[in-house]
């Protein structure tokens, strides 16, 4: 590597975990390092963690090692799962064993194609490009209005000082991309939504939150695919339903995909839902 080139270091080495630092020549520093942790989640089983504290940054660098191991998928890799922070990798043991495993991360870690990927998405968001490494682009369509479904855009409002009219222009302003999925087959974890917006999860979960609804906790916002139990303030709803078609993605949204909400009326909403249900017949 030359000056000024990315580089990976392994720093430490032990049989519960491998630490390595990805340092990148760019930053208010001139230079950004990203500590990378391959750790031992069971026998058969290995999560990769990102320890950057901006997590739009960790999630990208999960991405590209996602990509990266998928080039070069080995038969003995029988599931990854991408989450905000960390990779979870599943492996046969009759094919591979720790070492084995971990040193094909190490070796995907390594690749001069995935370093120079990091460092080209990590230079891109730090300059506002928020699309960079974006798989697909969605609008989803949201009703704030139905009085007739649970709702607590109100108590929104109440506690973050804006008018319901604000709390639904920020949240449909707001630039999201799903971090993760799973909890429910077709929810997807949607970030970040705006500081001005972000309230704690309910003190006390709804037994039943309706298929469609549209909430917000914390840092994060969500859609319902299916009725379930639910800790997250509902500020409205989508007709669209998010649970796919392809056998092989259970959901309609995928990680790295980007979201915006748009907001519609009571009318519309019931027109998009009457001719959704009339795709499902």
């Amino acid at each position: 590597m030359t000056e000024g080139s990315p580089t990976l270091y392994q720093v430490k080495q032990s049989k519960e975990e491998s630490l390595l630092e990805l340092r990148l020549p760019f930053g208010e520093t001139g230079k950004q390092t990203i500590h990378l942790r391959i750790c031992i989640a069971s026998d058969c089983a290995l999560i990769v963690y990102a320890d950057l504290d901006e997590l739009l940054l960790a999630n990208h660098v999960i991405k590209q090692l996602s990509r990266a191991i998928l080039q070069r998928r080995p038969s003995y890799l029988l599931e990854y799962i991408p989450s905000y922070k960390s990779l979870f990798l599943e492996f046969d043991l009759l094919e591979a064993d720790l070492y084995k495993a971990r040193a094909f991360v190490k070796s995907c870690l390594s690749e001069a194609s995935f370093i120079h990927a990091v460092s080209d998405d990590l230079k891109a968001l730090q300059g506002g490009a928020i699309d960079v490494a974006c798989n697909k682009a969605h609008r989803i369509p949201v009703c704030y209005e139905l009085l007739d479904l649970p709702s607590d855009l109100e108590k929104v409002s109440q506690e973050t000082s804006l008018t319901c009219k604000e709390v639904i222009a920020t949240h449909c302003t707001s630039q999201l991309q799903v971090f993760a999925t799973g909890f429910l087959p077709g929810f997807a974890y949607l970030g970040e939504i705006d500081e001005s917006i972000q309230i704690p999860r309910l003190s006390q979960p709804r037994a039943r939150v309706p298929s469609g609804a549209v909430a917000i906790a914390d840092k994060q916002t969500a859609i319902y695919p299916i009725e379930s139990p639910g800790g997250w303030h509902i500020l409205g709803y989508t007709p669209i339903s998010l649970i796919s078609e392809n056998p092989e993605k259970a959901s309609l949204l995928q990680v790295g995909d980007r979201i915006q909400f748009y907001e519609i009326s009571a009318k519309e909403y019931l027109k998009m839902s009457s001719e959704q249900a009339s795709k499902c017949e």
